[in-house]
């Protein structure tokens, strides 16, 4: 078997924290101008033979031949005909495709669920994929029926089984999968719910929590809260942030700068402007040191940067500390990675 060396794709849009459901077992490499597919050993899976060759997002990659684009499978098959102007990354089953600036859904097989007639369509959650019809939002679901008519002026994606809309006048409301509002209560602000909770924004202009009936189990007295992840929510009073349970209590104290939700047990937070993390119960793992810091990945581990990006564990410990100018999020123990323009797994 061939090995190549692994340069950067040019078009490649190259996240540092996000890569969604990606394969790490293949990553694109480029040769004489034309794009193939390699493993993590370097050794080359698919030859070198497209205009351009994107990550592998749920078993399928996007690629370009000629001028047009379509996906292929991990063997190299082309099971998305390349007949598009434009090809999204697949999630949960389905991809999205443009020809002409019009949008649609299609399955692993390459079926479209629908004509191409949308301005954009977004990945599918709990069987609904929101679409946007001119300037309007709605959802099809995963036949390709708009179970949720396009007359919303903003969606959220659905998550517990409900969407937070919002309507002309700028009321969010909160919709069931059926398209009913789940109470008759609208709201100036509000995010979508998560573990059963959603915070909204009442006319004190404080911050609260309601449940799926509508009533408000956490009282609006916050300047600003986060979503309900892991059991806890963060809070900010007077510019400072911490954290509170399901039953409203304040478990760990407001004495931060600002906060992310917590992830896999541990929480970026950051005071007197720099990063460190917390366990659940408010214990920090690492001082404050870092430049930027992201969520712990599934895997126990954590991108954290300082004059270029290193890896931590739960432990605080530096684990990777190459510098890379980026890395991407670790699955299985692996992530892709840049320095310069070479491309590689660590």
């Amino acid at each position: 078997m061939k090995k190549i060396t692994l340069s950067v794709v040019s078009c490649l849009l190259f996240t540092v924290y996000c890569f969604g459901q990606i394969n790490h077992e293949l990553i694109p490499y480029v040769k004489e101008g034309k794009y193939g597919f390699a493993d993590k050993n370097r050794k080359v899976v698919i030859e070198p033979k497209y205009q351009a060759a994107y990550l592998f997002y749920d078993g399928l990659a996007a690629v370009k031949t000629g001028d047009k684009m379509g996906c292929i499978d991990t063997k190299g098959t082309m099971v998305i005909p390349a007949k598009y102007d434009a090809c999204g990354n697949f999630a949960n089953g389905f991809g999205q495709v443009q020809i002409s600036g019009k949008w649609t859904a299609v399955d692993k097989t390459g079926k479209e669920l629908t004509a191409l007639k949308y301005e954009m369509i977004y990945k599918f959650s709990d069987g609904l994929a929101p679409v946007q019809s001119g300037v309007k939002f709605g959802f099809i679901n995963a036949k390709g029926e708009e179970v949720i008519k396009p007359v919303y002026a903003t969606v959220t994606e659905f998550k517990d089984g409900s969407t937070a809309a919002m309507d002309d006048e700028g009321k969010i409301s909160y919709l069931g999968t059926d398209g009913k509002k789940l109470f008759n209560k609208s709201f100036d602000d509000a995010f979508a719910f998560s573990e059963g909770l959603a915070a909204v924004k009442t006319d004190e202009d404080k911050w609260g929590f309601v449940d799926k009936t509508g009533a408000l189990v956490i009282p609006a007295v916050y300047d600003y809260v986060g979503q309900f992840s892991e059991g806890l929510a963060s809070v900010s009073k007077e510019y400072k942030f911490g954290f509170v349970d399901k039953a409203g209590k304040e478990v760990i104290a407001l004495d931060y700068d600002w906060s992310r939700d917590f992830s896999n047990g541990f929480c970026v937070v950051e005071k007197d402007s720099a990063f460190g993390y917390i366990d659940k119960s408010g214990k920090p793992i690492t001082d404050f040191i870092f430049d930027k810091a992201f969520n712990f990945s599934s895997d126990g581990l954590a991108l954290v940067f300082n004059k270029g990006f290193m890896v931590i564990n739960g432990k605080g410990s530096v684990v990777v500390n190459r510098m890379y100018d980026q890395i991407g999020e670790f699955k299985e123990g692996l992530a892709v990675v840049k320095k310069r323009r070479v491309m590689g797994l660590c």
